[in-house]
């Protein structure tokens, strides 16, 4: 197997995302606010990189037990993706993923063991377990698959805020460390809250390109089960929520003072997010659906990369009133 099906099949780029993503949220929100408050981070730059690699190795097992169940349907709905049973055989995939999704787990456990809260280790297996049976039944069930990856999208962003448990278990100084402790979550959470409904919409968005091979194969997703104009629907009302939620985000943003962070929140993410809508409402065809899901991608990608512009103000880099 070459190395460009390998990437193909474990997904490269968003492996890359993800380790950015996750390096964003310890070094540009949380290690700052805790360094504020003269608190040591527990997840030292090695202990991290090993998180990371923990929780890449088991998202590359995860796509590829996806390819090894869903290499029929795929023949027609993205033939040129197929690597199992062309570039690598279903058995090789099998294999691949029990050996990147087991080293993950034991990476995990060993960082939860070093930080002093070995339970942690459990959020890889659940994620591990919950991998598996989205692509064996959970994908194939109407609205389940899609909160299920959503979810781990989401997690993804929380991980480091768990692993970093001193900011939730030793508040030792109410006065000092309850602003920098909300500050921390809220951050944090609101990102996850934004993966995890822009990731919603997009899987949803993919169902609805898939739609054909989908209904050949009998996975009964939404689009399959209630038709694509109900799914559309759902589909706008998910929209329209995100930007109202994200819309009062941003003006509490605003009214705080940081009016730079509040305007990039508009340009890149509020006015994409209306451009979505309105291409939602006109798409028809597998093609229409395909640069709806490209758009809403590269929204995700904007919208995390505003941490970047959230610590260069908190820092002083830039100004925070325009």
């Amino acid at each position: 197997m070459t190395i460009k099906a390998l990437c193909t099949l474990i997904r490269c780029t968003n492996l890359l995302f993800i380790a950015l993503t996750m390096a964003m949220v310890k070094y540009l929100i949380i290690d700052p606010l805790l360094h504020a408050v003269l608190i040591q981070p527990l997840l030292t730059d090695y202990l991290f990189a090993l998180l990371v690699l923990s929780v890449v190795l088991i998202a590359a097992g995860g796509y590829a037990i996806n390819d090894y169940f869903d290499t029929g349907v795929d023949t027609v709905n993205k033939p040129e993706r197929v690597v199992v049973g062309i570039a690598l055989s279903r058995r090789k995939a099998l294999l691949l993923h029990l050996t990147l999704t087991t080293l993950g787990i034991l990476i995990g456990f060993y960082v939860a063991w070093k930080v002093g809260r070995p339970t942690l280790g459990f959020f890889h297996i659940i994620s591990a377990g919950l991998l598996w049976f989205y692509s064996s039944s959970y994908k194939k069930t109407v609205f389940v698959g899609n909160v299920v990856i959503s979810l781990l999208v989401a997690l993804v962003i929380l991980l480091p805020f768990f692993y970093e448990h001193q900011i939730y278990t030793q508040m030792i100084d109410p006065f000092g460390l309850l602003q920098h402790v909300y500050i921390i979550m809220t951050r944090v959470f609101v990102y996850a809250f934004f993966a995890f409904m822009l990731t919603l919409i997009r899987e949803i968005v993919k169902d609805m390109e898939d739609a054909s091979g989908d209904f050949q194969f009998g996975i009964r997703t939404m689009p399959v089960v209630i038709g694509i104009t109900n799914t559309k629907w759902i589909t706008g009302i998910l929209i329209v929520a995100t930007i109202f939620v994200l819309g009062k985000i941003i003006k509490y943003v605003w009214d705080t003072g940081n009016q730079t962070l509040a305007a990039y929140g508009v340009a890149a993410v509020l006015i994409p997010l209306f451009i979505a809508l309105l291409m939602l409402i006109k798409a028809q065809t597998k093609q229409d659906f395909h640069r709806l899901s490209t758009l809403l991608k590269m929204i995700m990608f904007s919208g995390i990369l505003s941490i970047l512009v959230y610590y260069a103000t908190f820092m002083g880099y830039i100004p925070t009133s325009l």
